[in-house]
């Protein structure tokens, strides 16, 4: 599972086979990447929350990478989960307390 920073959605489009479409784009360390989601398909609902709220500069987990046509790709069936920057470091913090047992200095 990769952790990204939310850069923008596009606006909708209308779809060939009925309904919207919507690209997201998101970055990594070094290399970019986007996922394009159809409001017709029974995953939509899982990026509800992404597309309503996210801002440059959120953070969004739990997602997957697949390959189409050669290039990593975020897959859209991901069920992504929206931070914002305070709140994505605040659990790294405490990830990191979990693990070592001490503060981070």
């Amino acid at each position: 599972m990769k952790t990204l920073q939310f850069v923008k959605k596009s606006k909708s489009y209308n779809s060939n086979h009925g309904g919207q479409i919507y690209y997201i784009f998101f970055k990594g360390i070094g290399k970019s990447y986007r996922t394009v989601l159809f409001d017709n398909m029974r995953n939509f609902k899982n990026w509800n929350n992404v597309l309503n709220n996210a801002k440059r500069g959120d953070y969004i987990c739990n997602l997957r990478i697949k390959l189409y046509k050669g290039k990593e790709i975020i897959d859209a069936d991901s069920d992504p989960l929206l931070y914002t920057p305070e709140q994505y470091m605040e659990s790294e913090k405490q990830r990191y307390v979990d693990f070592y047992g001490v503060e981070p200095y």
